[in-house]
């Protein structure tokens, strides 16, 4: 009986996590309509049922650990380089970020969570469905639209991919199209690293993923080969309706990446010249942003932290990342459902090495909190495997 009702916990739980995950999504989808809502409002009553509901029992306090070391950075940040950009950054992490960490606390069923996810999912691209439609208000809202609707577009793509639902697959591969068409080059690399994390880690033999893996680098070496004329060939036709595709191809055609990549490669010159200013302590939390102006910032992660921290800070923070991130491959990949999640959250987050702050990005952080939930102690309540799911 205990066990049963424990399980009904997790799954009320992973709804409500799966919810508050989703706010920020779901904010800017209802703008659309004229429906604004505060993140907060919502957030904080639905933390304080979570806690109730689970009697306010926290499971993973690793996530607590991770909270005070980036409450200890920002302290010491105030300290040293108090600026109005740092206030912002704090405001946005603690109005984005902090209520996805505190949900990750509790117990939760990641088949129920993964399923609520797609659900709200669904619900954000229907009420994205206008923007998508109309190509004025693509124009206008192709930076946001190339953010959460790839978000939500994504998502099902992984999950239908894996479980086989082939209805909901071409469902989001048209919309992923309509979205990767419409929206930045960021949509573009998610939607295709998406895709190419499902063939590489879908589970197989390890003789199969080898011949995956070899085939994916004959067709790149093939595609470098005929890179001049594959893309003179792709500008004359998608120049005229995409943009990403367009930007993409314009960088391939291009002899100089910085004029390549326009403002962007601007940014990246003068985020390398900081880094050779002060490789040792680097600018500190938003010092870039204050330096350049509101809305300027490296627009690339690996890039941001050494701006913001100092190359031997930044080495150790990316590689730590890595081995997190290969840890936490092999603690999801045993459930189905955990590695769509992983799957996803990789991809998803794959737009910080084009745009976004990652210290405030709540879909960074919410790889980080899945990925500390993964490698915390294992759940009493019980999970099925893989072979059970199937």
């Amino acid at each position: 009986m205990k066990l049963i009702d424990a399980l009904k916990t997790e799954k009320i739980s992973a709804f409500i996590i799966a919810m508050i995950v989703m706010l920020n999504v779901l904010q800017f989808a209802l703008s659309l309509h004229g429906i604004m809502i505060n993140t907060l409002f919502v957030a904080i009553p639905s933390l304080l049922l979570l806690a109730i509901i689970n009697r306010f029992s926290i499971e993973h306090l690793n996530i607590l650990m991770i909270m005070g070391i980036v409450a200890l950075v920002f302290s010491i940040s105030l300290i040293i380089r108090p600026t109005n950009t740092l206030y912002f950054y704090i405001r946005e992490y603690f109005t984005y970020v902090v209520p996805i960490l505190i949900a990750f606390l509790f117990k939760k069923d990641w088949e129920t969570f993964l399923k609520s996810i797609c659900a709200l999912a669904i619900i954000g691209l229907l009420l994205m469905s206008p923007v998508l439609i109309d190509s004025q208000g693509l124009f206008e809202d192709y930076m946001t639209l190339g953010y959460y609707g790839i978000f939500c577009s994504t998502i099902l793509l992984v999950y239908s991919y894996n479980h086989r639902k082939l209805l909901v697959f071409l469902a989001a591969i048209s919309y992923s199209y309509l979205i990767v068409v419409n929206g930045n080059r960021g949509a573009l690399l998610v939607a295709s690293l998406a895709l190419l994390l499902c063939f590489l880690l879908a589970p197989t033999e390890k003789k199969v993923r080898r011949q995956r893996r070899i085939l994916i680098i004959v067709v790149f070496a093939v595609l470098s080969i005929l890179a001049g004329g594959l893309t003179s060939y792709l500008t004359e036709v998608i120049q005229p309706t995409s943009y990403s595709t367009n930007q993409f191809l314009n960088m391939l055609n291009s002899r100089d990446i910085y004029d390549a990549l326009g403002t962007r490669g601007d940014i990246y010159k003068d985020a390398i010249k900081e880094i050779q200013a002060s490789p040792l302590v680097g600018m500190g939390i938003g010092g870039f942003e204050e330096k350049y102006g509101n809305g300027v910032f490296p627009h690339n992660i690996i890039l941001d932290i050494f701006v913001t921290f100092g190359i031997p800070v930044g080495i150790g923070l990316i590689v730590t990342l890595y081995i997190f991130l290969k840890k936490m491959y092999y603690k999801m990949n045993d459930n189905k459902d955990k590695r769509v999640l992983y799957i996803f959250l990789v991809a998803i987050c794959a737009k910080l090495l084009l745009s976004k702050v990652f210290i405030y990005d709540p879909f960074f952080w919410l790889l980080i909190a899945a990925g500390a939930t993964a490698l915390s102690q294992k759940s009493l309540i019980y999970h099925r495997t893989e072979t059970e799911n199937e």
